[in-house]
């Protein structure tokens, strides 16, 4: 029998919903579940080898894989669309949201309304919504839902209820590996589609 933490059905259900558990996390009891994997991550790897999830490590953060059966292409390239649309918004908020970044959902909302850049990355958003008329969902909508996209993956993690403020966890930096792994050959970069 594997000597695991009594914290391992806990980290289990958490990482099993495809979450993360993040170093920085608001929320004292994921700081302290990511304490027990680091002080156990070789026994809790083999232990969950056993029933076919990898645990894998991130800066700062941990989270599950696994070897999958082959999950539709189609489905995995509009996913990632969506996390480049997400991201690529956010690096035109700010260029500093990283983990540990803190914001409020109204000042991103209204920075919308005041930057034509963010009007045009908006765009990129709406079309990612389960809406008839996509061009009609108003722009705290769009913000919402993102926002949403982005606490239910264990991306950000709300601070304070009353003023809606969110602080950036350790796991983003798996939406910024992502994201840095495409590559564009030089050659492609530049070529007019016909």
């Amino acid at each position: 029998m594997l000597n695991v933490p009594k914290e391992t059905g806990e980290i289990f259900d958490k990482l099993s919903k495809g979450a993360f558990i993040s170093s920085n996390a608001v929320e004292p009891r994921i700081r302290k579940l990511y304490e027990v994997i680091t002080k156990n991550q070789e026994a809790l790897s083999d232990y969950f080898a056993h029933i076919d999830f990898i645990l894998e490590t991130g800066n700062e953060y941990y989270f599950f894989s696994r070897i999958e059966a082959k999950q539709s292409l189609e489905n995995k390239i509009k996913s990632a669309y969506k996390w480049i649309d997400i991201y690529d918004f956010l690096m035109a908020y700010d260029l500093s949201f990283a983990p540990g970044f803190r914001f409020i959902v109204a000042q991103m909302v209204a920075s919308v309304d005041t930057n034509a850049l963010l009007k045009s990355k908006i765009e990129g958003l709406r079309k990612h919504m389960m809406h008839e008329d996509k061009s009609k969902v108003a722009i705290d909508t769009v913000v919402e839902s993102m926002i949403r996209n982005l606490e239910n993956n264990d991306f950000i993690e709300l601070e304070s209820d009353v003023s809606k403020s969110y602080k950036v966890l350790a796991s983003f930096q798996y939406l910024e590996n992502l994201i840095n792994l495409i590559t564009i050959p030089q050659d492609v970069q530049y070529e007019i589609p016909q």
